[in-house]
C-alpha cells in the first residue's frame, strides 16, 4: 500500500516541522525575557549618575591660547571636548554645538581637543580607526590658525565620513583662508605637534 506509506512520512514530517517551530518560538521567548530584563535592569537613574560624576575625580586640563574656544572665559561652565572629525558619534555631537552654544549663551565656554582615532597622529591609539582622521585634524589645526577653526569644524562634521582633504578644501576655500598657506600648514610638523 503505497499511499498509506506516503501519507505516513507526511504526517510525521509535519510533525517533526511543528516541533522545530515550537523551538524556535521557545528560544526567541527566552532572548526577549533576557534582553527586556536586562534593559530594565540597565535603565539610568540620573540622580545616581549625578552623585556619582560629583564623587569623581577632578582633573585638570590644560587649556591654552592656541585651543579652539567658543564662549568667554567668564562663562559658568567650560565643556572640553576631545573629537575626531571623521568618527560617526563625535560628528552627532559635534554638530550639537552650536545648539548649545545658542542655548546657553555666555554660560558655556566650549574648547575643542584633537582627539583623532588614528595611529599616526594619537599616540594613545593602537590602530586606525577611522583611516583618514588625521587629514582632518590637521586641516582643522591649519584653519585654527588663520582663526577660522569653527566653520571647518562645523563643515567637517557636516561633511560626513568624505574625504577630509577634499572637504576642508572646498570648506577653506568657501571661508576666504590663504589657500597656500592654508596647504603649507595642513602638512606643517608644528600642526601635527599640535594634533599630537
Amino acid at each position: 500500500q503505497p499511499g498509506e506509506g506516503t501519507s505516513g512520512r507526511w504526517k510525521l514530517l509535519g510533525l517533526l516541522a511543528a516541533g522545530l517551530v515550537g523551538v524556535v518560538l521557545y528560544q526567541w521567548v527566552l532572548i526577549e525575557v533576557e534582553r527586556h530584563t536586562a534593559s530594565s535592569a540597565g535603565e539610568l537613574d540620573p540622580e545616581q549618575l549625578i552623585a556619582q560624576f560629583q564623587a569623581g575625580p577632578r582633573h585638570e586640563l590644560a587649556v591654552g591660547e592656541d585651543d579652539p574656544i567658543l564662549g568667554p572665559p567668564q562663562a559658568s561652565v567650560q565643556l572640553v571636548v576631545f573629537s575626531d572629525f571623521q568618527c560617526a558619534a563625535c560628528r552627532r555631537f559635534g554638530l550639537q554645538l552650536g545648539a548649545l552654544r545658542d542655548r546657553f549663551g555666555d554660560d558655556i565656554q566650549i574648547v575643542f581637543k584633537h582627539f583623532p582615532l588614528s595611529a599616526p597622529c594619537n599616540s594613545a591609539v593602537t590602530r586606525d580607526l577611522p583611516p583618514r582622521a588625521c587629514q582632518g585634524a590637521w586641516a582643522a589645526e591649519a584653519a585654527r590658525r588663520q582663526g577660522r577653526f569653527w566653520p571647518l569644524h562645523d563643515g567637517l562634521f557636516a561633511a560626513g565620513g568624505s574625504d577630509p582633504r577634499a572637504a576642508a578644501q572646498s570648506i577653506a576655500a568657501r571661508e576666504g583662508l590663504d589657500m597656500a598657506r592654508f596647504g603649507r600648514e595642513c602638512d606643517d610638523e608644528a600642526t601635527r605637534a599640535k594634533v599630537a
